[in-house]
């Protein structure tokens, strides 16, 4: 048989679950996207829908965990910087934003 034949059709199904898996933040954002564009095309089926909003729910509810895990680093970067007294202060100089 030709392999081509053989293949399967793009499911796009596991790349969204391989980015709920473990993907970094911008490919379950990606996914979550994708999820939604396909839903807001509509003709699919009831059960199709359900599935993929599903996974939408939980593809959301990744970006959320990722970014709380993102703001508490940088909490907590900047309370080692405070501790150390390596602050910065930002201000506004001609040319712009600038950190003095």
């Amino acid at each position: 048989m030709n392999n081509e034949a053989e293949r399967q059709p793009f499911d796009p199904v596991v790349e969204w679950q391989s980015a709920l898996d473990g993907g970094s933040f911008e490919e379950t954002y990606t996914s979550l996207e994708e999820v939604v564009a396909r839903l807001e095309q509509g003709g699919l089926p009831l059960e199709t829908s359900l599935a993929y909003y599903e996974l939408g729910v939980r593809l959301g509810e990744r970006c959320a965990h990722l970014l709380e895990q993102a703001e508490l680093r940088v909490s907590q970067l900047e309370q080692i910087g405070r501790f150390n007294g390596d602050t910065e202060v930002w201000h506004e100089n001609g040319d712009g934003d600038s950190f003095a």
